[in-house]
């Protein structure tokens, strides 16, 4: 998935063996979350290895920072340059900094391309459509649905309120115990009242990115694109 997808990068934007790209990803995709390269994280770890990548930026993916937490550690401990960035300033980070790509997971695909992942990949989809950066989704063939049609049939889970109000992490200033451990703290960010009813919070895990908005999808056996003029995938040659 790894090579097939960032092969693929670098031959749509034509690259010289000097030119590097900048990736933009979601969530946290990588050895923690998968194995190996991992699948979209892989993607990034794989331009690293072969000198073709610039620089990794991700989203801190709030509410529950699998950015912030999983995916700068695996970046940090891999020693690859990366940026950080609230969910909030995709559009700011496209206006300002050239990226090249936009690399995310899937936990599920529908048959006709529609792509559930961690909530905030659609908005980063929209955000890169409408700024011409290609959308690129990275997962192995048995997220793959062909009995589900489109993304309407995928269940989307809503996650407690109280997640959404609670932030948990070391103390700051940094205090550390004689075995190197940071002490840890889980603290409320909102009115006490906000989190008692689900009504009050909307907190859904994942959101589904239509197919019109991808531009590709890579798995194990290579990688999918849309004909042009059509808005539905035919992933045949990727299952």
């Amino acid at each position: 998935m790894a090579a097939n997808g960032g092969d693929w990068l670098v031959a749509f934007h034509a690259l010289s063996a000097a030119e590097t790209l900048n990736v933009l990803t979601v969530c946290n995709t990588g050895s923690l979350a998968t194995s190996g390269y991992g699948t979209a994280l892989g993607l990034i770890t794989y331009l690293s290895d072969t000198q073709r990548l610039g620089r990794a930026y991700f989203t801190q993916t709030t509410p529950y920072h699998q950015g912030s937490r999983l995916t700068a550690l695996e970046l940090q401990t891999l020693g690859i340059p990366s940026t950080m960035i609230c969910d909030t300033m995709v559009g700011s980070l496209f206006q300002h900094h050239k990226i090249h790509a936009v690399a995310v997971g899937a936990d599920r695909i529908a048959k006709n391309g529609d792509t559930a992942n961690k909530i905030g990949t659609y908005n980063a989809a929209v955000l890169a459509a409408r700024h011409n950066i290609p959308f690129i989704v990275v997962a192995p063939i048995s997220t793959i649905d062909l009995d589900i049609a489109d993304g309407s049939e995928i269940p989307i889970e809503q996650r407690p309120a109280i997640e959404a109000c609670l932030v948990r992490g070391a103390l700051y200033p940094l205090r550390a115990d004689i075995d190197g451990r940071y002490e840890q703290a889980q603290v409320m960010i909102t009115p006490p009242g906000l989190c008692t009813e689900i009504d009050n919070v909307y907190n859904p895990s994942f959101d589904v990115t239509p197919a019109e908005l991808i531009t590709a999808i890579v798995t194990e056996k290579g990688v999918a694109m849309r004909k042009e003029g059509d808005k539905v995938f035919d992933l045949g040659s990727v299952v």
